[in-house]
């Protein structure tokens, strides 16, 4: 698999989840790490909705400008389906005990 950088578009996604990342600490006080707003939907306790919205958001965003671009992205892995659903959990358990994942305390 070959990827190309693209400096433009890097500029705007990495813009956009800053963006996103201020947006929800200044309105919801909320740190925009993925696995935290995906484990309170898991685990509801009554402030589900942001949340909701928020994953929907980001699924949304990432659909539309696959069908506007029209850009064809290849997944390809040579892991069998198990490795890599392990790999997932281990990454979850992880990212527990270790208090967060990077994506919103980096931000």
């Amino acid at each position: 698999m070959i990827t190309t950088f693209t400096a433009l578009e890097t500029l705007l996604g990495g813009s956009l989840i800053g963006i996103a990342a201020v947006a929800l600490m200044s309105l919801h006080g909320r740190i925009a790490g993925m696995t935290g707003i995906l484990t309170g939907l898991l685990m509801p306790n009554g402030n589900w909705d942001w949340r909701l919205a928020f994953l929907a958001g980001a699924i949304a965003a990432a659909a539309l400008f696959f069908w506007l671009s029209g850009v064809d992205v290849a997944l390809q892995a040579d892991l069998p389906a198990w490795a890599i659903g392990m790999g997932g959990l281990l990454v979850g358990i992880g990212v527990t005990f270790g208090g967060g994942c990077t994506s919103g305390h980096g931000v």
